[in-house]
């Protein structure tokens, strides 16, 4: 049952249900609730059934939040240790490093579970769970020698997995992808597809000719553009007069 009651900047979406918990239903209409533009929409989920499991119990919701709440301290303690280490500093931040980076790996571990064990979501995620690995190993021998490579590695990885779900033929392309094409540019869904169709072939390409020494700076400006083009999209394709901020709120952390 939905109920819709407009205020002065949302609509308020109601999803009244006995099945809020882990049950097929669920799973079934989860994106109902989930996908809804936050720009537009203000979301209340209310569970009317007796079956409780770990999504109905507040108790645990609750532990659940404040774990999260520790992960993101913890991982804002990871980034002041990435920017300050040195190859002679104290072991223990470099272990920090070292747990910091097997925590990005459990988290990617997580969203591949919740994208139905895609591969390809695991390892879009490589630079963000292998950068403090290579740093980490970095520290040790202090090789630039030995680390270009491998970031040319995990970048041409990122790229890999990105192009695959662009282009739509090994895994359906993703409803954001497209409606933020949409937002942004002044063109039709057919259109948007195709667009997205192209850019993913590009990044095949730029994930084969960036191990080529005559085209691998070249290659690398144009990773460092369409990649902050498609980070900064995610805030763009949302802003909306008077609601703005909340946009920023919601999307600049995936930026």
């Amino acid at each position: 049952k939905i109920s819709l009651i407009k205020d002065s900047q949302f609509i308020k979406v109601g999803f009244i249900s006995s099945f809020f918990f882990e049950h097929v239903v669920t799973k079934l209409f989860k994106n109902w609730i989930l996908k809804l533009d936050k720009s537009k929409f203000k979301t209340y989920v209310y569970h009317v059934g007796e079956e409780k499991d770990y999504v109905t119990d507040l108790s645990i919701d609750h532990k659940i939040q404040n774990l999260i709440r520790l992960n993101g301290w913890f991982y804002l303690f990871c980034a002041i240790v990435s920017l300050t280490i040195k190859s002679t500093s104290n072991k223990i931040f470099k272990s920090i490093l070292f747990l910091g980076g097997c925590n990005l790996v459990v988290l990617a571990l997580l969203l591949t579970k919740n994208k139905f064990y895609h591969f390809a979501m695991f390892f879009e995620h490589a630079i963000q769970f292998g950068v403090p690995f290579l740093l980490y190993y970095f520290l040790k021998n202090e090789s630039v020698r030995w680390l270009l490579p491998k970031l040319k590695l995990i970048i041409s990885i990122s790229f890999i997995c990105h192009g695959l779900y662009a282009i739509g033929l090994t895994y359906p392309i993703p409803e954001n992808f497209v409606t933020m094409t949409l937002n942004i540019l002044p063109i039709s869904e057919i259109n948007a597809k195709q667009f997205l169709f192209i850019m993913g072939i590009l990044d095949f390409v730029f994930a084969f000719l960036i191990f080529i020494p005559k085209f691998s700076k070249a290659s690398l400006i144009y990773a460092f553009t369409w990649g902050f083009i498609t980070a900064i999209a995610r805030v763009l394709s949302g802003l909306k007069y008077g609601v703005s901020l909340d946009i920023v709120h919601q999307y600049f952390y995936q930026t």
